[in-house]
């Protein structure tokens, strides 16, 4: 990952966006690090990967919760059971 101040002027940043091609650039200001750019190709792989690692996590959990007994309408009554 390239490190990079803030960008000063419009030129600086289109220099930055370009690298994103190369490695995402991460933009620091002393004590944080508020920004990170990304190329678009990279920003949707992430997108992808974590949606199928959520569906995924989803498919395992609704399994395990359906072999241990829950059902639709228990998980309504534990939905709808305001004493919590």
């Amino acid at each position: 990952m390239k490190l990079a101040e803030p960008p000063a002027n419009k030129d600086q940043f289109l220099r930055l966006v370009d690298e994103t091609d190369k490695q995402p650039v991460l933009i620091q200001i002393p004590g944080r690090d508020p920004a990170v750019l990304l190329s678009h190709e990279e920003y949707r792989r992430i997108r992808v990967e974590g949606l199928e690692d959520f569906n995924s996590f989803c498919a395992r959990v609704s399994a395990q919760a359906q072999s241990r007994g829950l059902t639709e309408e228990i998980l309504a009554e534990i939905l709808a059971d305001d004493s919590h």
